[in-house]
């Protein structure tokens, strides 16, 4: 029995599916089928019930997943010793980013990994905020950009920034609408975002609080096709101010003068690998890139 077998059989049994496994591993579904039927013979178990709804772990599947998860971790710890211990790091960092590279200073972030840790390769992936917990969970990411607090206890975060996040309404809209009352402005059009969206539960209670029930007219979790729909006038949107600004200045967009909002951005990873030598060289070129000072020893 080999690891990568164990670590398929994990992969199918969290996904359920094998398509969605093979994708996870960079592997063929053919080849992801051959390893689960390979290991179900040197076991003489069978391990998942093949259904229209996608593979199910058979009982012994599930009694088996639990030790698999847990031998995969131990061998991830013996590396990660091996390399504290050697003093090299290496290997790939699978860093998840919800917003513009820029914004986050991935760039920088990545020119403080060459510099310190050559060995370690940075992956970056799209990853949306809301996702972040399964993301980690599945080992898709080792790390990412979030907006908003910590979505469960088991996900860890630390804070980079505090941005300000201002309503901004199609330039086609008058410059008196700018001043309008927020009733009066959410009224003509507001592009929504959906409740998994850390700006939908910041957004939510602001307008609660203002008794304000707002025209939906889109909902939309992705900051660059809110930032489109704003361009062709299809509603309003509260936005990071730095995106903001920048459309005003190219004639894109006006921001109302009302109260603004404020969202955290974190990096997320999980709590039980906060001591991982990966994680900890990682967060320490996170930290540099955004002048925050270094953690004590």
């Amino acid at each position: 029995m080999e690891l990568y077998q164990l670590k398929t059989f994990v992969a199918v049994a969290q996904e359920g599916n094998l398509s969605r496994a093979a994708e996870r591993l960079f592997l063929s579904q053919p080849a992801v089928s051959a390893q689960i039927k390979a290991l179900e013979e040197e076991l003489g178990l069978a391990l998942f019930l093949r259904t229209p709804r996608g593979m199910e772990p058979t009982p012994a599947g599930l009694q088996l997943r639990e030790r698999a998860e847990a031998t995969l971790k131990s061998a991830e710890d013996f590396l990660h010793q091996a390399q504290a211990v050697s003093g090299r790091l290496s290997g790939p960092f699978r860093l998840g980013h919800n917003t513009d590279p820029e914004y986050l200073r991935i760039f920088r972030v990545a020119q403080e990994v060459h510099q310190e840790h050559p060995g370690i390769e940075l992956e970056l992936f799209k990853a949306n905020s809301g996702e972040i917990r399964p993301d980690l969970e599945t080992g898709r990411l080792d790390a990412g950009y979030i907006y908003g607090p910590s979505p469960h206890p088991s996900v860890q975060v630390e804070l980079l920034t505090l941005p300000r996040l201002v309503l901004t309404l199609p330039a086609a809209w008058s410059e008196e609408c700018c001043t309008l009352p927020l009733a009066e402005v959410a009224a003509q059009g507001w592009l929504w975002t959906p409740p998994t969206c850390p700006f939908h539960q910041t957004i939510a209670a602001f307008l609660e609080d203002c008794g304000v029930v707002p025209n939906r007219v889109l909902a939309v979790d992705d900051e660059d096709m809110i930032a489109t729909l704003l361009r062709a006038n299809k509603g309003a949107s509260f936005l990071r101010e730095d995106r903001a600004l920048d459309m005003v200045s190219r004639g894109e967009a006006r921001i109302w003068q009302g109260r603004s909002l404020t969202i955290p951005v974190h990096l997320a990873y999980l709590a039980r690998r906060a001591g991982d030598p990966l994680i900890r060289a990682v967060r320490a070129c996170v930290r540099r890139a955004w002048d925050l000072p270094a953690e004590p020893r």
